[in-house]
């Protein structure tokens, strides 16, 4: 009777310890191919093109991407007037007529994580009022509210056809008095992390 009990108790738990493991790594796919945790986006290219990454010694390593691959973008960036995409391995390459670039919809993008917040990293800012952003580089981007009476302020983020929506309201007084703000922002300018700061 031991015997069998233990072969079941075995059965049981290799069974559990197989299928977890399966059900936890669902894949996720989106426009043909698989995406992952902290991924911004996808390329291709319409040529072949190298693509460089700096080594430990600081030498510019490179790599060709053959036309028609896509590699994944794990972030933007957007200095001085020009865009670069980071692909793994520490490869970028500089936005030209010759990169392909899709946001991946925000919603896919959200689903990897339990309770999901977004940092700005664009380096002009997002949400700007009288061209000045209101939402800073690292800034940390979450639902808040608050009413004390003389004032009340507010910020929503929503996701809307794949695409995340900022509104904010301020009816405070001084520069940002009475403002209300609602646009799109671009999947580009802000990162997806898991809220630490609940």
């Amino acid at each position: 009777m031991k015997k069998w009990f233990m072969a079941i108790l075995f059965i049981g738990v290799a069974y559990f310890s197989i299928e977890a493991p399966a059900q936890a790594q669902e894949k996720v796919i989106w426009d043909g191919a698989e995406i992952v945790k902290d991924q911004s986006g996808k390329m291709t290219f319409k040529k072949d093109v190298k693509v460089y990454k700096k080594d430990s010694s600081g030498k510019f390593v490179s790599m060709v991407v053959k036309k028609g691959n896509y590699l994944r973008v794990y972030d933007v960036e957007n200095y001085d007037g020009k865009v670069y995409y980071w692909m793994s391995g520490g490869y970028r390459v500089h936005s030209t007529n010759l990169v392909v670039f899709k946001d991946v919809p925000m919603n896919l993008r959200i689903s990897f994580f339990k309770d999901p917040v977004w940092i700005v990293t664009s380096e002009k800012g997002i949400l700007h009022r009288q061209n000045n952003p209101l939402r800073t580089r690292g800034m940390l981007l979450k639902d808040f509210s608050e009413d004390v009476g003389y004032f009340a302020a507010f910020q929503k983020y929503t996701i809307v056809n794949g695409k995340l929506h900022g509104e904010l309201y301020h009816s405070g007084e001084g520069e940002y008095a009475g403002y209300t703000i609602k646009e799109f922002i671009s999947g580009s300018d802000v990162k997806v992390v898991e809220d630490i700061y609940n």
